[in-house]
């Protein structure tokens, strides 16, 4: 894959963040039915997500200490947005982390950092909608981002209650969360086709990596379609919700969205930002 070792940190920036975001979601979903401690633990992963994608953020700059400077063109710079939206969620989500370990438990500001946390998933995605890039430029990449905040966070959440507080499992919680999963598959299912057809088109004219086109890279996609897309799907809607089968699912789909932008970033080429950041690269 070109550029394939500089577009790791990315890779791992855009997969974790809305996962974040998800994970807060589904959190909030089975509080109802959940202990206490369950949202804390929660908000805590939500929080020590989101502190990872920014690390793997910066570390896709040469000085990343110089990251900040990009604020500078808010107004103008979509990259500007997505640092100042997703680094406001990061410090939301750290500040209620912090509320639920000393034994707050309101859920109402919980639901402000999803907001907020949707906003962040859209900025990050409209980073990468723009002229420069006709691999990347379509409605799929926003839907694509939406699918991994609504399937892969959403799933880790149900994990970890599978894990630590099975009994969560009984409620109607669990359901809407398993629904909203598989509701996000479905998007990313929907994205992923319509980004191929693009991909196909862009290709045609010579100007999207070739080992992007599904058939050049056929490993990565299989391992999204049938690993990323179908198990999970097949895994949650046909066996009873349990420790295992949540952990599988989450695991799928980490899997599925990983190689999802493997493959995003080798058919539009290193993310555009060093004009953006004077002096980071």
């Amino acid at each position: 894959m070109r550029d394939e070792g500089r577009n790791r940190p990315l890779i791992g920036f855009t997969v974790l963040g809305p996962a974040s975001v998800g994970t807060l979601l589904g959190a909030l979903v089975l509080a109802g039915d959940a202990p206490r401690a369950y949202l804390g633990t929660a908000a805590v992963t939500t929080f020590l997500l989101a502190l990872l994608a920014v690390v793997l953020s910066l570390a896709h700059l040469d000085k990343p200490f110089r990251g900040y400077r990009a604020l500078r063109r808010f107004p103008t710079s979509a990259l500007s947005r997505e640092i100042a939206v997703f680094g406001g969620y990061t410090c939301g989500a750290g500040v209620y982390a912090a509320a639920m370990l000393a034994g707050a438990q309101p859920l109402w500001p919980g639901v402000a950092i999803v907001v907020l946390g949707a906003a962040a998933v859209l900025a990050m995605a409209h980073v990468y909608v723009i002229p420069g890039r006709p691999a990347w430029r379509h409605w799929s990449t926003v839907a694509g981002f939406a699918g991994c905040a609504l399937s892969l966070g959403p799933a880790l959440a149900l994990a970890l209650a599978a894990a630590w507080w099975p009994e969560t499992l009984g409620g109607d919680g669990a359901l809407v969360v398993r629904s909203v999963v598989i509701s996000g598959v479905a998007l990313a299912a929907v994205a992923l086709w319509a980004r191929t057809v693009r991909w196909y088109k862009v290709f045609a004219r010579g100007t999207v990596a070739t080992e992007a086109v599904p058939g050049r890279s056929s490993g990565l996609w299989v391992a999204r379609v049938v690993v990323g897309l179908m198990l999970p799907v097949v895994v949650l809607a046909t066996a009873p919700t349990s420790a295992m089968v949540a952990a599988l699912a989450a695991l799928a789909l980490l899997a599925g969205e990983t190689a999802d932008r493997t493959m995003f970033f080798a058919a539009g080429g290193p993310r555009p930002i060093g004009s953006e950041i004077p002096g980071a690269r």
